[in-house]
């Protein structure tokens, strides 16, 4: 403990003073580790309790009825997606995989109900965009697209780059088709995100 270190480094003091500001001092350090130790003991409690919430979202997710009505099954999922962000932090060691498997689970539905991911995204996104009128937050969520385009775009010519040095071999072709997946994805997710600073642009037009 620094504070412990730098008691050590302070010079001398009389020795009728010496044993009652080192007993204070002593108390203080104790007093502060009792509350440090109280404090790791509830986190670790309520990262355990969180993990439980977690993996009984995930098997509720999982045996979810959808019914026939598509923007019912589109609430549900915003449902299911909000419940999961409201539940606090779990053990770290748990969290990729927990993420995963909730992950899964939705895309799972998406399939089943014949529901586009971009499309279920866009829409979450449009409704955000509805109920917020806070100028700065959306301005600062266009640079955030904005950013995250012209990176995209970067690594889609990194890869186009990298193609170009592939000789042509079995391991080239794993690859190659490694890389054109994720330009492909990497084009999806542009696409998505140009319709979302669309819809910014659009947002703006009607307020102004």
């Amino acid at each position: 403990m620094q504070l412990q270190k730098e008691w050590k480094d302070i010079g001398y003091v009389q020795k009728k003073l010496a044993d009652k500001l080192w007993a204070r001092f002593r108390a203080a350090c104790d007093k502060f580790f009792e509350r440090k130790s109280t404090f790791f003991k509830s986190n670790r409690e309520s990262e355990v309790e969180n993990l439980a919430k977690k993996e009984a979202l995930i098997t509720a997710v999982k045996e979810f009825q959808f019914g026939q009505n598509k923007e019912e099954n589109l609430n549900a999922i915003k449902d299911f997606q909000r419940q999961w962000s409201e539940i606090g932090y779990v053990p770290s060691n748990e969290k990729e995989r927990l993420q995963k498997e909730f992950r899964a689970a939705i895309n799972s539905h998406f399939e089943k109900l014949q529901i586009d991911a971009q499309e279920f995204k866009l829409n979450s996104f449009k409704e955000r965009l509805s109920h917020s009128d806070d100028y700065k937050s959306v301005s600062k969520e266009k640079r955030f697209l904005l950013d995250k385009i012209q990176k995209l775009k970067e690594e889609i010519k990194l890869w186009e780059n990298n193609l170009g040095f592939l000789a042509n071999s079995k391991q080239a072709d794993i690859l190659k088709a490694e890389f054109e997946k994720k330009m492909e994805n990497a084009r999806k997710e542009i696409a998505l995100e140009e319709a979302k600073l669309k819809m910014i642009d659009q947002a703006a037009e009607k307020t102004n």
